[in-house]
C-alpha cells in the first residue's frame, strides 16, 4: 500500500512538471511572436494592414507620371546611349510627322506654349549679346539683314542631339532625307570624342570621321553646336582643347570652309539639373566657345540669347520638346531665324 502511494505521488509530480514546462514554452513562443511583430513595425513596415506604405518615387516633371528609377538621360564620357537614335531611342527628339512633343512617355496635358511674364529679375552672370559683341569684336556675329533660305540651305550642321533635332523635325532642305546634318548614327556627338568617332555621312550613307567627311564634302559653311553634354564632366581646359582640335581637323581637311561655333542652348526651368547640366555651367561654357572661336580665327553665334524666356536665364518653355533640354519645331524656327539674321558674309 505504501509502495502504490509513493508511485502515485511520483506520477502526480511528473504530470505537474510537464504541465509547467508546456506552459513556459507557450509563454516563450507568445513573447517571441510579439517581439517579432514589434520589430517589423519599428523597421518601417506598417503593422496596420490598412496603413498605406510610403512611396518614395518622384513624379516626372515633364509627363506628370511616376518616373521609374533611372541613372541619367545625359551623356558622360564613355556613354553613347543617352540621346536619340533612328532605331527607336526617344530620350531626345525623334523623327516626327507633325507633333511637337517627342518625349518617350505621353504627355498627359498639352504643354503651355504661351510665354507668361515673370517677376523674376534676370540672373547675374548671364552674358548678353552686347558682352560678346564687345569682348569678341569681329568674332561674334552681329545683326545683319535676313540672308534668306538659300543661306540656310548651304550650311552643314555638325553637332549633338540639339543638332540632330533639325533632321528629326524636318527643318532643313529635303526634310528627313536632308544631307545637311552630320551626327553619329545614335543622333549625338560628344565634344570629347568629336575627332575620333564616326559620323553618319548622308551623301553616301557611310560612317566616317569628321575629317574624312569634311575632306569629301568641302562644305562652304559649317555650324558646329557642341558642349551641352561636356559641361557635366569637362573643365575649361578639356573643353577648349577638344574644341580646338576639332576645328584644326576640319581646317586641315577643308581649308576654305567657313566655320561658325554656335552657343550651347540653355535648359528650361523644368529640366532636372541633378544630371550635371545647368545654365550656370552652360553660360560659362559659352564664354569658352567664344574664346575658342576667337583664338582659332572662326566665328561665334550667340543663338542662346534668342531662346531664353523673360527671365533671361531659362530656355523658353514654348521652345522645348518636353524634356527641358531639346528644342521643338518652334524652337528650331527661332534658331534658324537667328542664324539667317546674324549671317557670316
Amino acid at each position: 500500500m505504501n509502495i502504490n502511494k509513493s508511485k502515485n505521488n511520483q506520477d502526480g509530480f511528473f504530470y505537474k512538471l510537464m504541465t509547467l514546462i508546456a506552459v513556459a514554452a507557450l509563454a516563450v513562443i507568445i513573447i517571441l511572436i510579439a517581439a517579432s511583430a514589434s520589430h517589423r513595425g519599428d523597421s518601417g513596415v506598417p503593422s496596420d494592414p490598412s496603413s498605406p506604405a510610403t512611396d518614395n518615387r518622384v513624379p516626372d516633371v515633364t509627363t506628370g507620371q511616376e518616373e521609374p528609377p533611372v541613372t541619367t538621360d545625359t551623356e558622360t564620357e564613355g556613354s553613347d546611349t543617352a540621346e536619340p537614335t533612328e532605331s527607336g531611342d526617344t530620350t531626345g527628339p525623334e523623327e516626327t510627322t507633325g507633333t511637337n512633343d517627342t518625349t518617350a512617355e505621353p504627355v498627359t496635358t498639352p504643354p503651355d506654349t504661351t510665354q507668361k511674364p515673370s517677376n523674376e529679375q534676370p540672373r547675374e552672370g548671364v552674358p548678353t549679346e552686347e558682352t560678346f559683341f564687345t569682348d569678341f569684336k569681329g568674332t561674334a556675329l552681329e545683326l545683319t539683314e535676313d540672308a534668306g533660305q538659300e543661306y540656310i540651305d548651304n550650311i552643314i550642321f555638325l553637332g549633338d542631339s540639339t543638332t540632330y533635332g533639325l533632321k528629326a523635325y524636318r527643318m532643313l532642305k529635303d526634310e528627313k532625307d536632308t544631307l545637311q546634318v552630320w551626327t553619329p548614327l545614335n543622333g549625338t556627338l560628344l565634344l570629347s570624342r568629336a575627332t575620333s568617332v564616326n559620323l553618319y555621312y548622308p551623301d553616301t550613307k557611310e560612317e566616317i570621321t569628321v575629317a574624312e567627311a569634311a575632306r569629301r564634302k568641302k562644305p562652304s559653311m559649317m555650324i558646329i553646336t557642341l558642349g551641352v553634354n561636356g559641361v557635366s564632366f569637362m573643365n575649361k581646359t578639356q573643353f577648349k582643347d577638344a574644341y580646338t582640335s576639332l576645328i584644326n581637323v576640319i581646317k586641315e581637311a577643308s581649308p576654305d570652309t567657313k566655320i561658325i561655333l554656335q552657343s550651347v542652348f540653355p535648359v528650361s526651368a523644368k529640366y532636372d539639373t541633378s544630371k550635371g547640366i545647368d545654365n550656370d555651367k552652360i553660360n560659362a561654357a559659352n564664354i569658352w566657345v567664344a574664346e575658342v572661336a576667337q583664338e582659332c580665327g572662326v566665328k561665334f553665334l550667340y543663338t542662346a540669347t534668342a531662346l531664353r524666356d523673360s527671365t533671361g536665364y531659362y530656355l523658353n518653355e514654348s521652345y522645348q520638346n518636353g524634356d527641358g533640354l531639346h528644342l521643338n519645331e518652334k524652337g528650331f524656327e527661332k534658331e534658324l531665324n537667328y542664324i539667317r539674321t546674324h549671317a557670316f558674309n
